[in-house]
């Protein structure tokens, strides 16, 4: 084989290796926001009496309200949205209270006491599933593929995750007017989101996982 066939050979299998990637990146974010969605429902109908264990530092209360009263401060998948970015450590903006401008930041989970579910299994979604992830695509990949190609192939799902975290951003944006003077609005921090859940989240785990499936048959 000549090669100039070679080269193409393995472009291709670095062009499949990229979509195979951005798929399982994609279907990653998804599964994790649904599994996120499903326990946050649980959590909303089996206690509503949940107390935050922070001071009144922030506004944390418009969150409160929204845990107990999901209609009061926009949606469902506004509140599942802040969790899933949650348990990649990427926190809530929320207003300060007391003030009209400026803002701080919260995560739902770290702050919440009396979780029905305990804060380690929302934490473990985003992290299972990545490794998940990265272990599949890399089981496509071509068994003379060493330990480092299969890390690397692992760490593609990164195609995929990274646009829809910042999607994501956008859509789970909520503005709450707490009274007619002045509306803030609640978001995903974005410098955090894109940096740490959208890039290194799957890129590590997704690569923890590409190196696992190296050891799944003898080479």
């Amino acid at each position: 084989m000549s090669e100039t066939q070679h080269t193409m050979q393995r472009r291709l299998r670095e062009r499949h290796r990229l979509v195979r990637g951005a798929l399982l990146g994609v279907g990653a974010y998804v599964l994790g926001y649904i599994l996120t969605f499903l326990l946050v429902q649980y959590e909303v109908s089996s206690d509503v009496s949940n107390t935050f264990s922070t001071p009144w530092q922030i506004d944390l209360d418009v969150i409160a309200l929204f845990l107990k009263y999901p209609q009061i401060a926009g949606s469902d998948t506004d509140l599942a949205g802040w969790v899933f970015y949650n348990t990649h450590f990427v926190e809530i903006v929320v207003p300060e209270k007391g003030y009209e401008t400026g803002s701080a930041t919260a995560n739902i989970l770290l702050e919440t006491s009396n979780l029905t579910i305990p804060a380690v299994v929302w934490f473990l979604i985003p992290v299972l599933i990545l490794v998940g992830a990265g272990y599949v695509t890399a089981l496509f990949a071509d068994r003379r593929t060493t330990r480092t190609g299969n890390a690397i192939a692992g760490g593609t799902i990164v195609v995929g995750y990274l646009p829809l975290t910042g999607i994501g951003i956008l859509l789970f944006t909520a503005a709450y007017g707490p009274n007619t003077s002045y509306e803030v609005s609640m978001s995903p921090e974005s410098l955090l989101a894109i940096g740490l859940m959208g890039i290194v989240y799957p890129v590590v785990l997704g690569g923890i996982g590409g190196l696992l499936a190296s050891w799944r048959t003898p080479r």
